[in-house]
């Protein structure tokens, strides 16, 4: 990845500003995985294992970026702003995702409520005391999650707008930085 930006046809290097980006990404991983844990939300480890950020500079070179992506878990953002029920939108009320709405994958969410009931352990019991099967339990839990919706962790969300906020000026000085250090070199006759 690039780490210049162009500013009429000359090449500024961005060394400080690729420091505090990186910075600010692994913060933002790390909250965000603390938060996962601190939730409750850790079962099979595949969406804490899976934050991943990307520092760099844009196709433009005009712009610095800061990507964050999960692969092997589509599923975050329903994690991180839950989703609104069928019924009921109650948990969720902001969020922009909602079962029954017709945009989602199909009959997902039983599959991995099965799994989610055998990496937790759950062993489903009758009135009388005595095992059920875990078919009807995983059915039970599917009709309720569908019907109230899952609510909202923001454990991304927190995650980033925080490190944002704390690492702002950071990132500020350090893009001030090397383009007062670029006018510098330019001024004393030297190249970039």
């Amino acid at each position: 990845m690039k780490d210049y930006i162009t500013i009429d046809g000359t090449r500024v290097p961005m060394t400080n500003s690729m420091r505090e980006l990186g910075k600010m990404g692994k913060e933002v991983r790390r909250r965000a995985r603390i938060s996962l844990k601190a939730r409750g939300k850790v079962v099979t480890g595949n969406l804490y294992n899976s934050i991943r950020y990307e520092q760099g500079v844009a196709n433009n070179e005009k712009s610095l970026n800061l990507r964050f992506s999960f692969p092997g878990a589509d599923y975050w953002q329903f994690v991180d702003e839950g989703v609104k029920g069928a019924l009921s939108s109650a948990k969720a009320p902001r969020s922009p995702f909602r079962f029954g709405s017709g945009t989602g994958p199909k009959g997902r969410l039983r599959g991995s409520i099965d799994k989610w009931v055998v990496k937790k352990g759950i062993a489903p019991r009758g009135g009388g005391g005595q095992f059920a099967s875990r078919k009807s339990m995983v059915y039970a839990i599917t009709r309720s999650v569908y019907q109230t919706g899952i609510r909202p962790s923001y454990f991304f969300t927190n995650a980033y707008d925080r490190t944002l906020k704390q690492y702002s000026p950071k990132l500020e000085k350090a893009v001030g930085d090397d383009i007062e250090n670029a006018i510098s070199t330019l001024l004393n006759g030297g190249s970039v």
